[in-house]
């Protein structure tokens, strides 16, 4: 930090998470004289700490640090960066009258832009999903619902993320199907090729910001049907690009998965309308002008 100093003048930090990241740039900001923006990339539940299988003291001691660190990180800050006007009112009250900007997360929507334009639905409904932990992500309901209607459609299952196999082996989950694809995460070009073969996106999370991996899916136009949990349903217009469902809900996951599988024009059609949705709303070039005014108007550059 004191290289930095000596060399450059910063006039902003920019923290993308106030537990871990933003103490740092509170100590950053004081040493550089300079402004801080923390961002919350969750709807800032703690639902997260309810899902992993831990002792009540370990999630107790976990649940306060996350508590006083993101209080520090919010008291010190000039400006505070949100995924979603959802997520306001999860701020702590004194955080509410900071200067908060809500703009979408990065991601090159246009990367995806030929996956659009030569997507061709293939004999193999291949259903995807990307993302870890398992648990979190709820991939163990995807797993049961695609167990339920696997021969009737001739599907495929493909799961994209962290040690998905060895978590669904640990929690005995029913996965020993040939047509359960576990996937080690892999570079942009190489899942893109994923997207593109893929007949619909699934992400039944229990807890969610406002995830890339969909705003991805809708880039390349596929149908989604996600968990109606933190901004989802700022991404997916339910019957219109997509369906929500609530999370750990097989039997709901079922039967919309079988309404989008039965029904090749309405998961086209949906698929437009998810490609339409990111380009007005959500793409890259938007992003990157809600970056430059969030900046002009904290620091004024």
């Amino acid at each position: 930090i004191m290289v930095i100093r000596k060399e450059a003048k910063i006039d902003c930090i920019i923290c993308y998470d106030p537990i871990f990241t933003g103490p740092i740039g509170v100590v950053a900001k004081f040493l550089l004289n300079c402004k801080l923006i923390v961002g919350v990339s969750t709807d800032g539940s703690e639902t997260a700490l309810n899902i992993f299988k831990e002792n009540l003291f370990r999630k107790e001691i976990k649940r306060i640090f996350y508590r006083v660190t993101t209080a520090f990180s919010f008291m010190f800050s000039e400006g505070i960066y949100l995924l979603s006007k959802k997520f306001i009112n999860n701020l702590p009250r004194f955080a509410r009258g900071k200067k908060i900007f809500v703009f979408h997360d990065y991601v090159p929507t246009h990367y995806y832009e030929d996956v659009f334009s030569s997507q061709q639905i293939s004999e193999t409904k291949d259903v995807l999903f990307v993302g870890s932990p398992f648990n979190l992500k709820g991939v163990d309901a995807l797993i049961k619902s695609f167990n339920n209607i696997k021969d009737v459609y001739g599907l495929s299952l493909s799961l994209v993320g962290h040690r998905l196999k060895e978590d669904a082996d640990r929690e005995r989950v029913v996965c020993d199907d040939k047509r359960i694809n576990f996937i080690s995460p892999m570079t942009y070009d190489k899942l893109k090729e994923y997207f593109r073969k893929a007949y619909c996106f699934v992400l039944p999370s229990w807890t969610e910001g406002l995830p890339r991996v969909v705003l991805e899916a809708m880039a390349s136009g596929k149908p989604i049907i996600a968990s109606d949990v933190g901004a989802n349903s700022d991404l997916v217009k339910d019957g219109v690009n997509g369906f929500l469902f609530k999370p750990g809900d097989v039997n709901s996951l079922t039967v919309l998965l079988r309404k989008v599988l039965s029904d090749e024009a309405l998961a086209r059609s949906m698929g437009e309308k998810s490609r339409e949705i990111v380009v007005q709303e959500f793409s890259s070039k938007i992003y990157c002008e809600k970056f430059k005014q969030m900046l002009d108007d904290l620091i004024g550059v």
